[in-house]
């Protein structure tokens, strides 16, 4: 979290907090139910911004390291196969991820609209 506030600024990562919170909640409550809690959603969110931020951003420092990136994906993977002693939020992990992802997707799309709008 600490490198996204310095990078994008905090009411970035705010956003970023927020929103994958609430996607991951979201998605965890209508694939299982009410019965869970924890913010496990907004870590795979955060994994997810700083994997595609990093990925459109190659001239700056990783966010994270791309092992870092394979674990997650290998640990979603198991997750979802059952394959671990332990019962753990999948649809929150996914919903996070995917909203982190698309989280960095849409800062970029306006940061470049932006940019191109003053015609830098």
């Amino acid at each position: 979290g600490d490198g996204i506030e310095k990078l994008a600024g905090k009411s970035t990562f705010i956003g970023l907090f927020l929103v994958t919170a609430l996607f991951s909640n979201w998605a965890e409550f209508l694939m299982v139910g009410p019965n869970f809690g924890g913010l496990s959603g907004v870590v795979y969110g955060l994994l997810g911004y700083s994997w595609i931020y990093s990925a459109l951003n190659p001239q700056q420092p990783a966010l994270v390291s791309n092992a870092i990136i394979g674990f997650m994906l290998i640990w979603l993977i198991l997750g979802f196969a059952e394959m671990l002693p332990v019962g753990m939020a999948n649809w929150a992990h996914l919903g996070g991820l995917l909203s982190g992802m698309a989280y960095a997707l849409t800062a970029q799309f306006f940061k470049t609209k932006k940019t191109n709008g003053k015609g830098i």
